[in-house]
């Protein structure tokens, strides 16, 4: 834990290709302020989620979700399925395709220090 907040030592890791006019709706869903991250944020364990815009492929994004244990995840999956499938149904009208590129834990802590999801004024 560095200065309160938890350490990530698990991440899942996602592309998703975004329909076609659905750019802005995708990211207030899936960006680190939105719906699904809000969910997340409910569960014990979750970090934060980080989305990574493809500059050389529109509509091509890399998801990040940061656990602090493969435990806290499988929880989160097991304990949240409805509100979950929830959102994996919006997902379908926002996401054309999408690739689970794996779930890797952490060699060792980061030398970086964490920055909070939100900043306070």
């Amino acid at each position: 834990m560095r200065n309160g907040v938890a350490e990530p030592r698990w991440v899942v890791l996602r592309e998703l290709f975004v329909r076609a006019g659905q750019v802005r709706r995708f990211e207030q869903v899936y960006g680190p302020a939105g719906e699904r991250a809000r969910l997340l944020e409910r569960a014990p364990g979750y970090v934060r989620t980080e989305l990574w815009r493809d500059p050389a492929t529109p509509g091509r994004y890399i998801a990040t979700d940061h656990w602090t244990s493969a435990e806290a995840y499988s929880a989160f999956l097991s304990g949240f399925a409805a509100e979950h499938a929830g959102l994996e149904a919006l997902g379908r009208e926002l996401i054309e395709r999408e690739r689970h590129l794996g779930a890797f834990d952490s060699v060792r802590p980061s030398p970086f220090p964490h920055f909070p999801r939100t900043l306070e004024a």
